[in-house]
């Protein structure tokens, strides 16, 4: 399993958003990769919810699964050169490849089948438009922080708009037609502000 540096460092702006603050297993500090023919998902959850980025593998590949810790994985980011290609053929060592030189980083990690399975979410798939997904990132920024009131601890997504209050500001976007039925609740977390408001996206709610 190879992928790019490119690949690398664009899904950790968002894996590290959704990585817990005190994780209490040595899992949830890990990256799941997973690898399929020519493609590459990396995967990270704090038993609550999983944000996995899908991406190019350098080569094609059989499929394949390796856990990384996400702390190993930002250090290589941050120290290999943007031609780098990482390879992660062998459990527990990973080698950064660019020109001639190769370097060999090794690390401990539990095995990909302790990773926790994500919890499914069966409802239907919408996308947003980019006017939906700034709306949603500035309504984040709204909702209450107070964890014993989760109610208000979410971003209110309806047919005309999105709403957001933390119980004394209420942010109330109603300018918007989207294809729902209803009201949906999206936790305020801060991998919401991952999305490029620039670019539409799919939601399954």
């Amino acid at each position: 399993m190879k992928i790019t540096h490119e690949v690398l460092t664009t899904a950790l702006r968002g894996l590290r958003l959704a990585k817990p603050r005190k994780a209490t297993l040595p899992v949830l500090d890990c990256v799941l990769l997973s690898a399929n023919d020519r493609t590459v998902a990396l995967s990270i959850t704090d038993l609550d919810q999983t944000l996995t980025y899908h991406g190019d593998l350098a080569e094609p590949s059989e499929n394949q699964r390796r856990l990384v810790p996400l702390a190993v994985l930002q250090r290589v980011a941050k120290e290999m050169p943007r031609d780098a290609v990482l390879a992660f053929d062998k459990p527990g060592q990973l080698a950064c490849a660019a020109g001639n030189v190769t370097t060999l980083v090794p690390f401990d990690a539990p095995t990909p089948a302790e990773y926790p399975n994500p919890v499914a979410v069966a409802g239907e798939e919408i996308e947003l438009p980019p006017a939906a997904l700034l709306a949603l990132q500035e309504a984040r920024l709204a909702a209450s922080d107070n964890l014993t009131r989760r109610n208000i601890c979410c971003v209110c997504l309806e047919a005309t708009g999105v709403v957001a209050t933390d119980g004394r500001q209420l942010f109330h976007a109603n300018t918007l037609s989207l294809p729902l039925t209803g009201l949906k609740l999206l936790p305020a977390h801060k991998v919401l502000g991952f999305f490029d408001p620039a670019q539409p996206a799919r939601l399954r709610l």
